[in-house]
């Protein structure tokens, strides 16, 4: 079976276009108060497990919040070469903590992967190795590292959320940057003409291929730079995501 990719000649949906040219607004503030972030419900489970790191917001005009912005600065610490395993974990908690929007949903497990020593050194070095594509712009190699056939490398851990740690080690990166792909942004593609993409019914939650993962950063890499092209000021692939996740206006 081949892997799913866009066809060539796909097209950007024409109701991302409102959201393109004010990243700082709708991309970097895009955050999260602490009663959706939870920093009590991370402080509790996390000593729980023994484990030394937390989960903050941070201030903003005077708000307490996570945005992604802040889970960018993170991550720049945990791509360095010289990031221990405090920074790492630190800048994953921070991004399921703001992935999860207040639900915790699966973070439970998802913290006993990392504290059970067993699995911590094995998983650790997963999340390191594939930290490191991100920040170098390579997508395939990046999810490659955190997926199997039919499930995720580390439990718990799938692409849903793992593609949320690549993208925000990714800033920066002078080659092809990781992006978010998630059940909405893939419906959403579909609609907008990648039929080829797998889902049962309406659900198109999936483990999937890696080629189809670089595919879709390709091709939002692609729009966005057609997307500059006509307005004469840079545009970010991860406006469009920002886009596709929110989708077209009811």
């Amino acid at each position: 079976m081949s892997a799913p990719v866009p066809d060539s000649s796909l097209a950007m949906p024409k109701y991302v276009r409102s959201w393109l040219g004010d990243r700082p607004s709708t991309v970097l503030d895009h955050g999260f108060g602490p009663r959706k972030v939870g920093p009590e419900w991370w402080q509790r489970e996390l000593a729980g497990h023994t484990l030394s790191q937390s989960v903050s917001t941070f201030d903003h005009d005077g708000e307490e919040r996570l945005t992604r912005s802040d889970l960018f600065r993170l991550g720049a610490t945990a791509v360095q070469p010289d990031a221990d395993d405090d920074a790492i974990l630190t800048f994953l908690w921070h991004v399921l903590a703001w992935g999860t929007d207040g639900g915790q949903r699966g973070n439970r497990q998802r913290i006993a992967a990392f504290a059970d020593p067993d699995g911590r050194e094995r998983n650790l070095a997963l999340l390191r190795a594939a930290l490191e594509a991100a920040a170098v712009g390579d997508p395939r190699a990046a999810y490659s590292t955190l997926i199997r056939p039919g499930r995720a490398a580390i439990r718990g851990l799938g692409p849903a959320f793992f593609t949320k740690v690549l993208y925000f080690a990714s800033e920066g990166t002078s080659g092809t940057r990781c992006l978010i792909l998630d059940a909405r942004v893939a419906g959403n593609l579909y609609a907008a003409g990648w039929t080829s993409l797998p889902h049962r019914g309406n659900n198109f939650t999936y483990n999937w291929f890696t080629t189809t993962y670089g595919a879709y950063c390709e091709l939002l890499q692609r729009w966005a730079g057609e997307a500059t092209q006509k307005r004469n000021t840079a545009i970010w692939p991860d406006e469009i995501e920002r886009a596709l996740f929110e989708g077209p206006a009811a």
